[in-house]
């Protein structure tokens, strides 16, 4: 079970970066280095399956508040 879960976070991990990048292209990201960022299952799954702190740790690199990343 933990390798599917390891799996799932890697999958989620890849997409963001993905999304990410591809924002960048398009220019509505400006072209900074990706800080690291973690994928990992909330303490409450009422708050879904997987959580990522990308936006957060991404608003100053990116010169944006986290909902407009």
């Amino acid at each position: 079970m933990k390798d599917i879960i390891q799996q799932t976070k890697q999958e989620v991990e890849f997409l963001v970066k993905e999304a990410l990048g591809r924002a960048v292209a398009k220019g509505t990201l400006p072209a900074e280095p990706i800080p690291a960022f973690t994928v990992e299952v909330p303490a409450d799954t009422k708050n879904g399956d997987f959580a990522c702190n990308a936006a957060m740790v991404s608003a100053r690199a990116f010169h944006k508040a986290p909902r407009q990343i």
